[in-house]
């Protein structure tokens, strides 16, 4: 039975296909020098647009709940903000940003909402991407790696061990950012392949053919590892969710281990051939470890970023805070680190930055979103077979494994682009909205023609502003206690200048001695009175901390001890510390947390008593 078009319909469909184009070409980026406005900026401005014509033409079913985990995400964002003690302006700007991609995710919802055609999305996703790697290819293998193509093909400086061709980055900086892309982009590929496969559609069928083939070809182009193994659990996720033949999955499962193993060899090959009169003894395997410099500073970034989540657990170092507070937490390891790296690793920058509290909220976000995905996979199992649920299946299994395959490969890499996750997270939303809603009318009509009275749902409706406002104010009120107990208390701070008595022979060995600055903040610290050190060998500079109303006087009685403790030790000889003067911060505070809070309030009253209305017996 055919649904009747929602108001806008066409529209939308045409906008929300230009902000996927735009988004997974990375058009606005590369073309901004080209164009007078900023590209996606006008997009988004056009949808939002018609996105505000659709909501006045009448109610739009928006997926609530896609925005509500976004919302706890901001919220957990801000808490971790209130709680820690970088600058201002860094976390200011994540937050900020948090909101941005808030109303873009709304936007979006409202674009998405009740359309019936996914064949357009999902096209308006692999397309692009698989033209760009065409030109990737094209690039390496016709012109050498000579040409640009408008900035729609970099080619990256970075380093890989064994590759045999240049690292393609597509239109971003980074090859391993554009290889999370294409990952995303491969399930909706396989989908449209499957489904003009079964319609017998042989034009289509060739062009995504294609276009898989393509995108493969980009994914080797990368040359990043991490991107060849999300590549692969993408692809066999979406096999298995979508409940291919056992023959065909057999057949598949194969070709796609093949096609890792072939990958894998070529990006190593090279690096064989290189090493070709070592053996394969575990010598052999750590001395090439020890040549692959992205290894080690992988290795180097994550047990910085171990440091940090130790260090603040519960609310991390502050957003956007990794890379400030990466010296303070390197100086402290017997890594040689040269300079600041970026967390490779989603789930432990999560983690080090906002602590349990955010990484949970990103959890909560990806897990929901898989939770509902893959129950609107049992309920179309439920339903008769018929092409229309086959069709279903295929757009919610690619969904879902693309949002597998990003989640692996930023096992690999930190948050960036987080537009196309949460494009992702809203598809899922989305149509698992629609199916339930399409489920629902087919029940209500099946009782109906056998004459079974629905539940009395009189009074609910009625209740329903009292429960909105009682949630509204309930989250306000919890938001800003779980603020006020996080942010409570002050923190007193000091700073020492390790200066060197008389003209000591080590005096010019304060910036390159790993252990001078380290072992006087140790002894400051161990004066127990709840103090923390920290001694930077790049500066000679020993910070100490202490929270809670009486830190400030802690810290005073603390650094007249070190000074002491050193005299004795026979350390003072050499060197004496400097203290400048005690000051002591304030907790933060800010009016955004309840009302972030209220909002969050009201979207779980909207999931849950809008979605169950009060019956009355």
């Amino acid at each position: 039975m055919k649904t009747e078009a929602p108001p806008f319909a066409a529209a939308s469909l045409f906008v929300l296909s230009l902000i996927l184009v735009v988004e997974f070409s990375n058009a606005s980026s590369v073309l901004a020098g080209f164009v007078p406005v900023p590209l996606f900026s006008a997009v988004l401005g056009l949808g939002a647009l018609f996105a505000v014509l659709r909501v006045m033409a009448g109610r739009v079913p928006v997926s609530w709940e896609a925005i509500g985990a976004w919302a706890l995400y901001v919220l957990a964002l801000t808490v971790s903000y209130l709680r820690t003690e970088q600058a201002s302006n860094i976390g200011t700007e994540v937050v900020v940003d948090g909101l941005r991609q808030l109303v873009f995710l709304v936007v979006f919802c409202v674009l998405a909402s009740g359309l019936p055609s996914w064949t357009v999305i999902s096209a308006a996703i692999s397309v692009p991407m698989a033209i760009i790697s065409g030109l990737s290819a094209t690039n390496e293998w016709v012109f050498g790696n000579s040409l640009t193509f408008l900035g729609f093909e970099t080619i990256s400086q970075a380093e890989s061990v064994g590759l045999l061709s240049g690292r393609h980055a597509g239109p971003m900086a980074d090859p391993n950012f554009w290889g999370r892309f294409l990952v995303v982009g491969l399930p909706f590929t396989l989908a449209l392949i499957a489904l003009f496969w079964r319609s017998r559609r042989i034009g289509l069928l060739v062009c995504f053919t294609s276009a898989a083939g393509l995108l493969l070809v980009g994914v080797y182009l990368t040359g990043s590892r991490g991107t060849l193994i999300a590549a692969g659990v993408s692809m066999l996720a979406f096999l298995l969710l979508a409940k291919a033949p056992r023959r065909e999955l057999l057949i598949c499962t194969t070709l796609i281990g093949l096609a890792l193993l072939i990958g894998l060899a070529l990006l190593l090959l090279a690096g064989g051939a290189k090493q070709s009169q070592q053996t394969a003894t575990l010598a052999s395997m750590l001395q090439q470890i020890e040549g692959d410099e992205s290894l080690l500073g992988r290795v180097a970034t994550q047990e910085v970023g171990i440091r940090m989540f130790g260090a603040q657990p519960l609310t991390g170092v502050g957003p956007g805070g990794y890379n400030e507070a990466f010296p303070h937490f390197a100086a402290g390891t017997h890594l040689s680190v040269g300079a600041v790296l970026e967390p490779h690793n989603l789930y432990l920058a999560l983690a080090a930055e906002t602590g349990l509290v955010g990484l949970c909220a990103w959890l909560i976000l990806i897990g929901v979103a898989f939770l509902a995905g893959t129950q609107a996979l049992r309920q179309i199992a439920a339903q008769p077979r018929s092409n229309r649920w086959s069709d279903e299946r295929l757009y919610l299994a690619a969904c879902l494994a693309a949002l597998i395959g990003w989640s692996t490969a930023s096992m690999f890499l930190h948050l960036s682009y987080v537009q196309v996750i949460l494009i992702v997270v809203a598809l899922i939303w989305q149509r698992q909205g629609a199916i339930a809603i399409v489920l629902k009318n087919q029940n209500d009509l099946l009782r109906k023609s056998q004459g079974s009275r629905l539940g009395a749902t009189v009074g609910a409706r009625d209740l329903r502003p009292a429960i909105l406002m009682g949630a509204i104010g309930a989250g306000a009120i919890i938001s800003a206690g779980l603020a006020a107990v996080v942010t409570a208390g002050t923190t007193a701070q000091a700073i020492g200048v390790l200066e060197p008595v008389r003209h000591h022979p080590y005096e010019l060995s304060v910036r390159g001695g790993q252990g001078v600055a380290p072992t006087f903040a140790m002894i400051v610290s161990s004066s127990e009175h709840g103090v923390k050190a920290h001694g930077d060998p790049a500066t000679g500079l020993v910070t100490a901390t202490a929270d809670g109303p009486s830190g400030a006087e802690a810290l005073r009685t603390a650094t007249v001890a070190a000074s002491k403790h050193i005299d004795r030790t026979g350390l003072g000889r050499m060197y004496r510390i400097s203290w400048g003067e005690v000051t002591v911060r304030p907790a933060k505070v800010s009016l955004a947390v309840p009302g972030v809070g209220g909002v969050v309030g009201a979207i779980v009253a909207r999931l849950i008593a809008y979605r169950k209305p009060l019956r009355r017996g």
